[in-house]
């Protein structure tokens, strides 16, 4: 007879090929500036599958015990480079338009630059060095939980646990920091600007299932791991669920992100819309054929 964790690994067999499949058709059409992001749901979704794999097959098993430690690493990351990219989509808009206006006056390109979410100077935050020093900040808690289940009888193996998972809050908090400062910039770009409207509904469910783990830790009686079925069935399953949803319909959804940037999935410039502030003053230009 089935136990209640293998019955909900079978719910994760079922459910996250189905989600694995739009998660992989959103990393070929966002192209390499969604990279990071799509690369991380799709390694959230796979862990899950093998995870759950693994706990029908043995339940007790040390590799089970370590993917579903290290499982909620991915979707946090997936979560921080859909930010990035609806950063790095709005950057290149810019570029392109800039080459495009290059011979204009400078009035022109500063009246584009006025329309745009980065006419202020971008904060620092928002750039590419904390998302890089944020991965490795989450890889670094990876670090600390992994030993932590592969010698459960040591003395620091609970401690080492506890750290890695609150490292993975901190990143959190970080990301809403990140979401909140990229929301105060109206994007001209309503792609990136779903996809921040997208990544701030689903940082709430992100954040209970992040905050839950934690608990669990000092808690070994509701942890995430061997707590009851029904906190695991809501607070684990229910919340990661819901967030790759999110994060999978607003992909298909901005699937022509990389269109409205001006820049193909994988090179090459494509058109900005009309309807857009750079759009309409690069129709304006003489020559451009618009």
């Amino acid at each position: 007879m089935l136990t209640p964790s293998q019955n909900l690994a079978i719910s994760y067999v079922i459910i996250y090929p189905t989600i694995l499949l739009p998660a992989n058709y959103c990393l070929i059409r966002h192209g390499k500036y969604g990279i990071l992001g799509w690369i991380g749901l799709i390694s959230f979704c796979a862990v899950r599958i093998v995870g759950a794999i693994l706990e029908l097959l043995d339940s007790k098993s040390i590799a089970a015990q370590i993917i579903s430690g290290v499982g909620l690493n991915p979707l946090i990351l997936g979560v921080l480079g859909i930010i990035h990219e609806s950063y790095v989509v709005g950057h290149f808009l810019i570029t392109f338009a800039y080459d495009w206006l290059r011979s204009a006056n400078a009035n022109d390109i500063r009246s584009m630059y006025r329309s745009h979410y980065i006419s202020t100077k971008k904060p620092w935050a928002l750039k590419l060095p904390p998302y890089l020093l944020l991965h490795g900040t989450a890889m670094g808690a990876v670090g600390l939980i992994v030993p932590g289940f592969v010698s459960p009888k040591s003395s620091s193996a609970s401690s080492l646990i506890r750290v890695g998972t609150m490292l993975l809050l901190v990143v959190w908090l970080v990301l809403v920091g990140l979401c909140i400062l990229s929301l105060k910039f109206p994007k001209e770009n309503t792609d990136a600007q779903r996809l921040i409207y997208a990544t701030s509904l689903a940082l709430p469910f992100l954040g209970i299932r992040t905050i839950y783990t934690v608990i669990g830790t000092f808690d070994t009686a509701i942890n995430s791991r061997t707590g009851p079925i029904a906190y695991r069935a809501t607070l684990v399953t229910l919340m990661e669920l819901v967030t790759a949803i999110i994060l999978v319909v607003v992909g298909v959804l901005t699937r022509n992100i990389c269109r409205q940037s001006g820049k193909g999935a994988f090179g090459g410039y494509q058109d900005i819309p009309l309807n857009s502030p750079s759009g309409r003053l690069l129709s304006s230009r003489p020559g451009t054929g618009r």
